[in-house]
């Protein structure tokens, strides 16, 4: 899994290259990208948009402060992403893409809803799948999109390679030989066992 710190310079190249950066509403605030499941995101595509089934981003632009908040406080919240990477999975060998660099489309999606654009009429949805081409290609040019998500599928293959490595330590009656040291976590505790 990438740092906090690389995610976050995805997210601000990204919202740079959406012009995201540019619209006074979100000058010097944040958009949390938040990552939900088919049913969470289900639900709130039926409750603020009507629409029934999970989707694959939601974006909401957020109401501005109120006036008079300490410095204290923290930075504003103009918007919310909420992506779903199960539709990313499903859909990446659909577009021939990965995984990784559909979940970051969806982002790149998301942020351009915010920017302004709309994709529900055929002029500005053509202008805006172009706007979604020129921001990808500038993310792929900055970053190894495939290099930042975990899809758990590496952890999936991780415990596959441990249990091949368990079994190739076995001898012939089966039992394992006495220096293998299967599955043991040592996080601080004496005990090799936990």
């Amino acid at each position: 899994m990438p740092s906090r710190a690389t995610l976050l310079r995805l997210l601000q190249r990204a919202a740079t290259l959406s012009g995201l950066d540019r619209q006074p509403a979100f000058a010097g605030a944040e958009v949390p990208v938040i990552v939900v499941g088919p049913r969470r995101i289900a639900a709130l595509n039926r409750a603020f948009l009507g629409h029934a089934g999970p989707t694959d981003v939601i974006a909401f632009a957020l109401p501005p402060p109120v006036s008079g908040l300490p410095p204290e406080a923290g930075p504003r919240c103009a918007g919310e992403l909420y992506v779903n990477p199960a539709a990313a999975l499903a859909e990446a060998p659909r577009h021939g893409q990965s995984a990784a660099a559909e979940l970051t489309l969806y982002i790149v999606h998301g942020l351009l809803h915010l920017a302004g654009h709309d994709d529900l009429a055929p002029a500005p949805r053509r202008r805006m799948r172009a706007a979604e081409r020129r921001v990808m290609a500038g993310l792929r040019r900055d970053f190894d999109l495939d290099a930042l998500w975990d899809w758990g599928g590496g952890e999936k293959q991780k415990a596959e390679r441990r249990k091949q490595k368990a079994e190739s330590r076995k001898r012939k009656d089966g039992k394992p030989r006495p220096s293998a040291l299967v599955g043991c976590r040592r996080s601080g505790s004496s005990n090799p066992e936990l």
